[in-house]
């Protein structure tokens, strides 16, 4: 053996997770902006940080079936495809929101109307949340890029 020979490629193992300096960079300045945002207003930053979450997650797993599909994707797509993950976020959000508090107050008032107590309130929260994941879930599900 060598020991100033070329290595030997190693496309063909599975290296597990990796990410290059690049991404390393991107995701420290998001924790700053996070951060920093935090730091000024606790509020905006807890909300920044709720939308950032999980837009980076889906952002690192399009970017690796990207990578697994054979591409390299630039700074510039990484970028983009952050974007596009906070704003499907934060629509599936508001449309979980619109959907818990029509449900919630349909139910609630409904079971109120039909019982004494609490127990309209208990299952229009219950119907409201159960309403909300469905919809969230389901509009993620719907705009998933379409190499996964």
């Amino acid at each position: 053996m060598n020991p100033y020979s070329s290595p030997r490629p190693i496309t063909s193992q599975n290296l597990g997770l990796q990410f290059s300096l690049a991404t390393l960079f991107l995701i420290t300045t998001l924790a700053a902006v996070c951060l920093g945002t935090f730091a000024l207003s606790p509020g905006l930053g807890i909300l920044v940080s709720l939308v950032a979450a999980p837009a980076l997650m889906r952002t690192m797993v399009a970017t690796r079936y990207r990578k697994q599909a054979g591409e390299r994707p630039a700074l510039s797509v990484k970028i983009f495809e952050f974007v596009v993950s906070a704003t499907t976020i934060t629509v599936a959000a508001i449309a979980g929101i619109i959907a818990f508090v029509a449900i919630c107050t349909t139910a609630s008032l409904g079971g109120e109307a039909v019982s004494k107590g609490n127990f309209g309130i208990v299952v229009g929260v219950g119907a409201g949340g159960i309403a909300a994941v469905w919809v969230i879930l389901w509009l993620l599900w719907r705009t998933r890029p379409p190499y996964w």
